[in-house]
């Protein structure tokens, strides 16, 4: 099985669009995580997969930086014994990053998230520290310093209503600084107002233009809302081992040891029908199997859509939180569906028809 580990609920930020509610200086204990990476080591991974993603999770979990390097050696060693391949990431802010940290995770092997907004616009208006003060020149500086130990980081934007007019701006920002990976990441349970959604629309489009201009400057890149609608238009579909497991070999544990299908589902740690389990007590499988058996899309629009293979509707636990049904999937996941899919195809079409070098080689390279 693969885990998330959250070991705390605190951070030094205050993101607005947080989906791991309030800040508390709640964390996870040794006896927890150690018993989180047996189930993990115990329990079956996805059909065809031979190893087990461990990875850190928060609020910030670089404030528990103690209890990560335990856990990873522990992992290590019950991994010694014939166990499947461990791989590491972490999700991260930066601001507790340093040099012997970053060497650490490299030596283990980590894959790096960067949360990062962008731009100096868009990281203030959603990513304060508590006090309300910028937080744009400290993370921008430890980006920075990130990228020399892991060049191939993966910077992990959050889109909300608040920093969306700044997005093409942001994208912009962290392809300068030499990120090679920007995965915009949609807040979903913010409101958006119809004002908010043309101006998502626009910046899709405009982040489309910076993806067709760094082709043209013969620079491979990746956006993963166009890179990802480019694959699957190309071979038909996602693949099963690409959809959400809610509720399947992939589990989040919070502090307190309570277990839930993934990390947007834990929250506040409040325990209800989507925990399934507790480390100590083992896993709730009857509740665990009905919530894994009720995803797939049953809108009935969603049915004879023609964008359903390309579609994430399959967000169990988006679904679940907005639509009350893990397999019902929310109006705003298919606006921006839609819209993810017409910039990405547009985008496509552009520079197929000119037949780019850097965009045949990377989509087509047997052409």
């Amino acid at each position: 099985m693969d885990i998330v580990l959250c070991v705390t609920q605190d951070c030094q930020l205050r993101c607005t669009y947080c989906f791991a509610g309030r800040k508390t200086p709640k964390a996870m204990t040794a006896e927890v995580a150690k018993r989180a990476i047996d189930m993990a080591l115990r329990e079956p991974g996805r059909p065809g997969s031979t190893e087990r993603k461990v990875a850190f999770f928060g609020g910030e979990p670089l404030l528990e930086w103690d209890l990560i390097v335990e856990t990873v050696s522990y992992a290590r060693g019950r991994g010694s014994f014939g166990g499947p391949p461990l791989h590491f990431g972490v999700t991260t802010n930066g601001l507790a990053l340093n040099a012997a940290r970053l060497e650490f995770l490299k030596s283990q092997g980590f894959a790096l998230c960067f949360s990062f907004d962008g731009s100096r616009s868009a990281q203030e208006a959603c990513r304060p520290f508590p006090d309300g003060a910028s937080s744009f020149e400290a993370t921008d500086r430890r980006l920075r310093e990130a990228l020399e130990v892991f060049p191939d980081l993966e910077a992990v934007t959050v889109v909300s209503p608040a920093n969306v007019r700044f997005l093409a701006a942001s994208v912009s920002h962290l392809l300068e600084r030499g990120v090679k990976k920007v995965v915009l990441n949609p807040d979903y349970f913010s409101s958006w107002s119809d004002e908010d959604l043309h101006a998502w629309r626009a910046a899709y489009e405009q982040v489309a233009a910076v993806f067709v201009e760094r082709y043209r400057a013969g620079e491979a890149c990746f956006i993963n809302i166009l890179v990802v609608k480019i694959i699957t238009r190309i071979r038909g579909g996602y693949g099963p081992g690409e959809r959400c497991d809610f509720g399947g070999c992939y589990a989040a544990v919070a502090p307190s040891g309570n277990i839930y299908p993934c990390q947007r589902s834990l929250n506040e740690d409040r325990g209800g029908p989507l925990c399934i389990g507790n480390v100590f007590d083992g896993l709730l499988r009857e509740r665990k199997r009905a919530i894994h058996a009720c995803q797939g899309a049953c809108n009935p629009a969603c049915r004879g859509c023609a964008l359903k293979a390309r579609c994430r509707n399959w967000c169990g636990c988006v679904n679940a939180a907005l639509s009350g049904d893990a397999a019902t999937v929310p109006g705003v996941v298919c606006f921006h569906e839609r819209m993810a899919i017409e910039a990405a195809d547009r985008a496509a079409n552009t520079l197929y028809s000119e037949e780019n070098p850097a965009f045949m080689r990377t989509y087509y390279p047997g052409e």
